[in-house]
C-alpha cells in the first residue's frame, strides 16, 4: 500500500484514484508534453509485490489443505501463472497478460471459494466469497463494457479486500494450527 501511495504521489500530474486504473502508475510518460513519471518504479514494485503476495497465497492456501496432490499442485501451479502474468501488466501486453490472468486465475479462486463454502467459520470465508463475486463483477463489467464509470474504484475495492482477506486468512490459519 505504501509503494501505491508513492507512485500517486510522484506521478507526474495529480493521481485521481477514482478516475484513473492503478496502471496507469506504470506508464513511462505522462500527458501530452510526456512528463517524466518518477513514480513508476515504485508502482512497479508495488505491482510486483501483490503478485507476490496473490502466488504465495495460492501455494500456502493449498500446502493447508487436504486436497489430493493432484488439486493442489493445480492450484498452486495456475494460482502462481495467474500472479505472474498480472506483475508484467505493466509492459505492452497489458491487455492481453490482463485477460490471461484472469482467465487462469478464475479456477483457483473458484476451488477455493468453494472450498471456503465447505468451511465452518464465519466472518473470512465471507470476505473471501465477497472478494470473489467482487472479483467476477469486476471482470464481468470491464469485458463487457459497460458501467466504465467506476471500474477505476472497483478495481481499487478488489485489491484492498483481496488483500484485507488473504492477510485475514492466513492469520486465521496460523492461529488454528498453533492450537492445542
Amino acid at each position: 500500500m505504501a509503494l501505491y501511495i508513492i507512485a500517486a504521489l510522484f506521478y507526474p500530474v495529480f493521481f485521481n484514484p477514482s478516475k484513473l486504473f492503478f496502471c496507469d502508475l506504470m506508464e513511462t510518460n505522462i500527458g501530452i508534453e510526456e512528463s517524466i513519471n518518477y513514480g513508476r518504479p515504485f508502482a512497479i514494485a508495488s505491482l510486483i509485490s501483490v503478485a507476490t503476495a496473490i502466488a504465495s497465497f495460492f501455494i500456502w492456501f493449498a500446502n493447508q489443505s487436504k486436497w489430493s496432490k493432484l488439486k493442489k499442485n493445480f492450484t498452486k501451479i495456475s494460482g502462481s501463472l495467474s500472479a505472474f502474468f498480472t506483475a508484467f501488466i505493466f509492459t505492452e501486453l497489458h491487455d492481453q497478460l490482463l485477460l490471461l490472468a484472469s482467465i487462469v486465475g478464475f479456477f483457483p479462486l473458484t476451488i477455493i471459494a468453494l472450498e471456503m463454502l465447505k468451511t465452518k467459520s464465519k466472518r473470512i470465508p465471507i470476505l473471501g466469497l465477497i472478494s470473489f463475486l467482487l472479483l467476477a463483477v469486476y471482470n464481468v463489467t470491464f469485458y463487457l463494457n459497460i458501467y466504465e464509470f467506476f471500474w477505476p474504484i472497483m478495481q481499487k475495492i478488489c485489491i484492498a479486500i483481496c488483500l484485507i482477506w488473504i492477510n485475514l486468512e492466513a492469520v486465521k490459519r496460523q492461529k488454528s494450527s498453533f492450537t492445542f
